[in-house]
């Protein structure tokens, strides 16, 4: 007598089957426009309002109305330029640190190129939104120091795109740019590397 064949068990009636289609993390970047909308407009809206604090807090240097139209910043005040910046910068990394994890956790659909692409891009417009809100903040807040009168004492604060202020100056234009969009993409791949599988879970929701 023919031994029998034994066949595998097929799958529980009772139980869903599955469709066979692995995930990928380039299968699963789906870009949602309302997961798009969200975070693009949750980060950017996190920076303006990060500026608009910062203008209003940061350190900076006092100047003098010399005469009716001339003023300057003594050079022992010079550094609180460099204070202010710094906390600007911090701000823009502190950001930078929210967007990555934001990105991560709340777009798994875009987990992967997509997900790096999309976060690059807001964290640069978003950066260079923070600038241009906090110089504005800044027209408010402070006077114009050449409408002044003589032997008055202003605040004058920082010019963030860091062009040089004079020809054949030293400037490094647009290098806050970089901070944010650096540090939210060491937090994605900091996610990417510590996740649990190698599809990135992209595909769970």
């Amino acid at each position: 007598m023919s031994e029998p064949v034994m066949l595998a068990p097929g799958p529980d009636p009772g139980l869903p089957v599955g469709s066979g289609h692995g995930a990928s993390a380039w299968r699963a970047n789906v870009l949602v426009s309302a997961q798009l909308i969200r975070l693009v407009v949750g980060v950017a809206l996190v920076s303006a309002i990060a500026a608009i604090v910062w203008a209003y807090t940061a350190p900076m240097p006092v100047g003098i109305v010399v005469r009716a139209g001339l003023a300057a910043v003594p050079s022992d005040q010079m550094s609180r330029y460099f204070d202010g910046i710094g906390w600007f910068s911090m701000g823009l990394l502190a950001i930078g640190v929210l967007a990555g994890s934001a990105f991560w956790w709340l777009a798994r659909t875009w987990r992967g190129p997509i997900g790096v692409l999309a976060l690059t891009a807001t964290t640069v417009v978003s950066s260079g939104l923070a600038i241009e809100v906090a110089h504005a903040a800044l027209r408010i807040r402070l006077p114009d120091p050449t409408t002044l009168p003589a032997g008055e004492t202003f605040l004058h604060g920082p010019k963030l795109w860091l062009a040089a202020p004079v020809d054949g100056a030293v400037g490094a234009p647009g290098v806050l740019l970089v901070l944010m969009p650096t540090m939210a993409l060491l937090v994605y791949l900091f996610h990417a590397l510590f996740a649990g599988d190698p599809t990135l879970d992209a595909d769970s929701v």
